[in-house]
């Protein structure tokens, strides 16, 4: 995408109105009703002419919106995911309490505790969807901005995100051709067929249940193969049919990608996690690492600190 500068959309409108106004000029210098005529249908063929001009043009296989020139992330770790006295907050209002995470690569992790507890919060400073108001934060072993750890990581939110008029094929194809992807369309068709999502394919998104919304979001954010996969309640609104294929995907990425999901399903936490994160309030809590593998003991201990 050829990038346009403030300045360079100033003048180009200032040339516009430039034109515009002599024409006006001109007109009312007494010209006739056919000139007038003439002189709006110029103006609007240098309009148009302005606006192709401004236009993105898209390459094959490129990304549609290119990178800012930044310098290279430096690499500061060899875990996946670390977090020295990250927090978060808003206003006066503490979200997310200075915690530390060290989390390695192939490794799942399940951020467990109560509503309002801070885990969405986390997870959105980990995808670089917020700005923390303290500490450091590190993804892929490198301390990227926010902008290049979005490249690196995967997100699935409460929010579909969804483009609504568009159809399941075309929101994947548009997200891997944002991504970079060399062949988006192959892509998008392998998703689909990966999550049993072919019968509705060319089907527009603002028609989908709440469960078929969910499994098209949780392709998307696979698009592009991120290092890290963030799930916020991935298996909320899914059927059985359909969490029974997420869960089979979270067993497939441990060992290749790195996993962070948050959940109130205790016992799915306990199958699939390989540590566990316990907030309350905003505050990380510690827990036994045994507890994870007792979903009747990790159900205690939750009621306990959320008591």
């Amino acid at each position: 995408m050829r990038a346009v500068g403030l300045g360079s959309i100033v003048l180009v409108a200032a040339a516009l109105g430039c034109a515009r106004n002599h024409a006006g000029g001109s007109g009312g210098s007494g010209g006739s009703g056919r000139s007038r005529g003439g002189g709006r249908r110029a103006r609007r063929r240098r309009d148009r002419a302005g606006l192709r001009r401004l236009r993105p043009r898209a390459r094959p296989g490129r990304p549609l919106l290119r990178p800012l020139r930044r310098a290279a992330p430096r690499r500061v770790s060899e875990l996946a995911v670390e977090a020295r006295g990250l927090a978060k907050r808003f206003g006066r209002v503490v979200a997310l309490h200075p915690l530390d995470l060290a989390l390695a690569p192939g490794r799942v992790l399940a951020v467990l505790g109560p509503n309002g507890a801070g885990k969405s919060t986390l997870l959105r400073l980990l995808a670089g969807l917020g700005r923390p108001s303290a500490g450091t934060l590190a993804v892929g072993g490198e301390a990227a901005d926010r902008r290049a750890r979005r490249a690196r990581v995967g997100l699935v939110s409460h929010a579909t995100c969804l483009y609504p008029a568009l159809t399941a094929r075309e929101n994947l194809a548009f997200t891997a051709r944002l991504y970079g992807v060399a062949d988006p369309a192959a892509r998008a068709d392998a998703l689909l067929a990966r999550f049993e999502l072919g019968a509705v394919a060319a089907r527009r998104a603002g028609t989908f249940s709440r469960g078929t919304a969910q499994r098209v979001a949780i392709a998307r954010a696979l698009v592009h193969d991120p290092d890290v996969v963030l799930l916020d309640e991935p298996f909320t609104g899914l059927d059985a049919r359909a969490a029974d294929l997420l869960e089979g995907l979270v067993r497939e990425l441990a060992g290749r990608r790195t996993v962070v999901f948050t959940s109130h399903d205790l016992p799915r936490a306990s199958r699939l996690a390989d540590e566990a994160l316990l907030l309350v309030a905003g505050r990380a809590r510690p827990l036994e690492p045994a507890l994870l593998r007792d979903p009747g003991a990790l159900a205690r201990a939750l009621a306990e600190v959320a008591a």
